[in-house]
């Protein structure tokens, strides 16, 4: 498959909405215990949005299009990345 094919496929299995939740629950693996010692934010998703990078976002992504490649073969390093890269775009992640 190409990589508009396979991005094309992962956005008809996915709905963003799930992505998001997905993302959303993966951020607590990235929020300290003390993440309101300051007293700054309201929530853990405002310290987290300041303190972080989209690793959570990441992983799930990652975790998409290794389950991909579980399922259809490995990609090349190219073709994972212009997938991974799509994909964030598209989810808006």
């Amino acid at each position: 498959m190409t990589v508009p094919e396979i991005v094309k496929l992962l956005l008809a299995q996915y709905d963003e909405s799930e992505i998001r939740e997905r993302a959303d629950d993966q951020m607590h693996e990235y929020i300290d215990d003390d993440w309101d010692a300051s007293g700054d934010y309201d929530s853990e998703y405002e310290w987290y949005i300041d303190h972080n990078n989209g690793e959570a976002e990441d992983d799930v992504l990652n975790e998409v299009v290794r389950g991909y490649e579980k399922d259809h073969g490995e990609l090349s390093i190219d073709n994972f990345a212009d997938v991974f890269d799509t994909l964030k775009m598209e989810w808006n992640l």
